[in-house]
């Protein structure tokens, strides 16, 4: 794991996903949302810097179906939609 490239959010991911599905109690679930497209936009600027710019919209869709208000996540595609790094 320590040598692959992976997106920063991409383990942190996995895990709360886990947390999310054993139905947690509000207060975390809220802390969880808070943190979740955080961590996508996190990753579609690591994803852009990697000249991945599929891999960024991809990362940027997931959120916005999720978070559609998140205007950063708004920017962020349409930086990775433009092939901005």
């Amino acid at each position: 794991m320590t040598h692959a490239k992976v997106a920063p959010f991409d383990y942190e991911r996995l895990m709360l996903d886990l947390i999310l599905s054993e139905t947690p109690g509000a207060d975390i679930a809220a802390t969880i949302h808070q943190r979740y497209p955080q961590g996508l936009i996190e990753n579609a600027r690591w994803l852009r810097g990697e000249g991945k710019f599929g891999r960024a919209v991809t990362e940027c869709a997931v959120g916005l179906w999720r978070y559609p208000t998140g205007w950063r996540l708004w920017q962020q595609l349409l930086g990775s939609a433009l092939r901005l790094r």
